[in-house]
């Protein structure tokens, strides 16, 4: 998709957050990623390696501790669902040594996934597939990946749903870690209303996951806060996608305290 097109046909669609279907992620993905001013604050606060660009404000030592819980290793194979550009999945598989498969909706944000693991990560074409599906329907088959991680997407489609497509490819005993944001009181009206709907712990025991643990990270959001921070002092006529990253940075910094930031780890039913 060129930038120009997503910047006359979508870019409206930008300021809004109500709107999140594979259209708007993939002008996100064609356009917003150019903004360097977002990668570079990433780095300050989240840790961010060079090789990331995506949408996820996870910091990088949260995404150790995800990687750590699904006990990636060589003959495993780990699913990254919402992968968008694919840098996470890529990050664990090269430091692991795990087969990678990403899911997304955004067939620009695939379409990334797929150069970049060769070309900023270095990994075998025969070790990564990346594939256009959706939070409830993958396309993969039935016990299918041994570990499942879905960071910051979570809320993007019923709960329940997601968990339960989650348990159908996992392999009996297999692995998810879930990173999010849930509502501190779920009848907010300034909060939206997805977010007040999104319950992860809640959903996978109903998809019935064992050994639920749901973990609230306060150091995760203060990294993410320190991060939308440093976004909103630019100027958004530096670049033509910064009028969005500022005004979503905005809403963002204007939740405080409203949004809890956790991470939830299960395991598939035996």
């Amino acid at each position: 998709m060129a930038i120009a097109i997503f910047h006359t046909a979508a870019r409206g669609r930008l300021r809004g957050v109500s709107s999140h279907d594979a259209e708007y992620f993939d002008g996100w993905y064609a356009a917003k990623l150019d903004a360097d001013v977002l990668d570079d604050a990433k780095r300050h606060t989240l840790g961010h390696p060079p090789e990331f660009r995506g949408s996820s404000f996870l910091p990088l030592d949260g995404l150790h501790d995800v990687g750590e819980f699904l006990e990636l290793g060589a003959g495993r194979r780990l699913l990254d669902l919402a992968c968008g550009v694919g840098a996470f999945g890529c990050w664990l598989a090269q430091r692991s040594g795990c087969d990678l498969v990403g899911v997304d909706f955004s067939p620009v944000a695939v379409e990334q996934a797929r150069q970049s693991a060769t070309r900023a990560f270095g990994l075998p074409p025969e070790r990564t597939d990346f594939q256009v599906g959706e939070l409830t329907a993958t396309g993969l088959p039935d016990a299918s990946v041994d570990a499942v991680m879905v960071l910051d997407s979570f809320q993007f489609a019923n709960g329940i749903d997601v968990a339960r497509e989650c348990a159908r490819v996992l392999r009996p005993g297999g692995r998810i870690a879930v990173t999010g944001w849930e509502p501190v009181d779920r009848d907010d009206p300034n909060v939206s209303e997805r977010m007040r709907a999104c319950d992860i712990a809640g959903s996978l025991t109903a998809a019935g996951f064992t050994d639920v643990v749901r973990e609230e990270r306060p150091d995760w959001q203060q990294a993410e806060r320190a991060c939308w921070q440093e976004i909103v002092t630019h100027d958004p006529s530096e670049h033509p996608a910064l009028a969005s990253a500022v005004a979503e940075g905005r809403r963002s910094l204007d939740n405080r305290g409203k949004l809890r930031r956790l991470r939830v780890t299960a395991t598939a039913p035996a």
